[in-house]
């Protein structure tokens, strides 16, 4: 049986709309948690319960990297604000098809702090919807601006990609044990 040490770490990409959205949730983040974030990298590396964990801002993994990490999450960031919820379902839907691959991914709601101003904002309740709907994993919301549900989107995030990590690597286990015993059964008879 797989045990969660034997995932070495859990990766961790952050897709925003708009894309500068990433770099100041992983910039707060690092702030909240005592990290440094270098944005030319677009890499923040932490920890959860002794679980190395790093989150890859995703704009700077694709211009920067050549795949040379495993995608176990997607955080994909969107704002509160918005006045086209159709436009942004096609732009996310283009961001699944395009980018994640069936790969298990969670929606981060940003801008909360503007439910409090006049800006017409997206309730939780139709948020949360709207992420089921197009397949999310989870909903969560946060402010980069007050930092309010920061620590918890980021370790919600790494919680959906530790299960998926797992999940691989048990299916990866399971194909090479049946494998070897197709093998090992195998004989050649005259």
């Amino acid at each position: 049986m797989s045990q969660l040490t034997d995932v070495s770490v859990v990766t961790c990409s952050v897709v925003a709309y708009p894309a500068t959205d990433a770099q100041n949730l992983l910039l707060k983040f690092a702030s909240f948690s005592g990290l440094t974030y270098s944005s030319q990298v677009g890499e923040l590396a932490t920890a959860f319960n002794g679980q190395k964990c790093v989150f890859l801002e995703e704009n700077v993994r694709l211009e920067s990297r050549e795949n040379d990490h495993r995608v176990d999450v997607f955080m994909v960031c969107v704002s509160v604000v918005t006045s086209d919820l159709k436009s942004l379902q096609d732009t996310l839907q283009k961001t699944i098809d395009g980018k994640i691959h069936g790969a298990p991914f969670i929606i981060c709601g940003t801008h909360i702090e503007e439910r409090l101003g006049e800006q017409k904002t997206l309730s939780l309740s139709d948020a949360e919807l709207f992420a089921s709907q197009i397949g999310a994993l989870r909903y969560v919301e946060c402010s980069a601006k007050t930092g309010e549900g920061v620590d918890d989107a980021f370790e919600d995030c790494f919680q959906v990609g530790k299960l998926h990590a797992l999940r691989t690597l048990r299916r990866q286990r399971t194909k090479q044990r049946l494998e070897t015993d197709v093998a090992k059964t195998s004989c050649i008879t005259q």
